[in-house]
């Protein structure tokens, strides 16, 4: 013979239960992961790029650096664009300390140069920065100067700064 099966009860504990874990699933969700990025309006912090603007180096393969940071949705590092003359260059990226580096292969003529860096963050905010630094030997200004000016140095291999005022040519 059949029998019909008896429905079972509802268990309110079980429910209560299964709705904690929810709402703690929830609460977890929102506190501690980022799944939105819409009230992010500010476009990355660069900072330290150098050569400084408008600086001088007598060195031909200057050490090219910045510290770039976004402390609300993250740097893209696929949006990151380094280029020296209008040239796009393969820089070296550290996304746990922010730094970019980039020491050209060839020598980089004496004169004016353009450097310009260009950064997003994961939610689509750009940071131009673009200025221009000069590649030109102390013996030049040593001669032809009057005025003082200061000769940032390669900071990967000496740490100097000189200026007229300091050197003995």
């Amino acid at each position: 013979m059949f029998t019909n099966p008896t429905p079972s009860k509802p268990n309110p504990s079980k429910n209560k239960s299964l709705f904690f874990i929810l709402f703690l699933s929830l609460i977890f969700l929102l506190l501690f992961t980022k799944t939105s990025f819409a009230s992010d309006t500010t476009p990355p912090f660069v900072n330290n790029l150098t050569p400084a603007e408008n600086s001088y180096t007598p060195w031909h393969k200057p050490l090219i650096q910045a510290d770039i940071f976004d402390s609300e949705s993250g740097i893209d590092q696929n949006s990151i664009i380094l280029k020296i003359d209008g040239i796009p260059v393969s820089y070296n990226y550290n996304p746990l300390t922010g730094q970019l580096s980039y020491l050209p292969v060839n020598f980089l003529s004496t004169g004016k140069h353009i450097l310009s860096l260009e950064v997003k963050d994961n939610n689509g905010n750009t940071s131009y920065n673009l200025h221009s630094f000069y590649i030109q030997t102390v013996f030049y200004y040593t001669l032809f100067s009057d005025n003082n000016i200061e000769i940032k140095g390669n900071p990967q291999i000496f740490g100097n700064t000189y200026s007229k005022a300091n050197t003995n040519l």
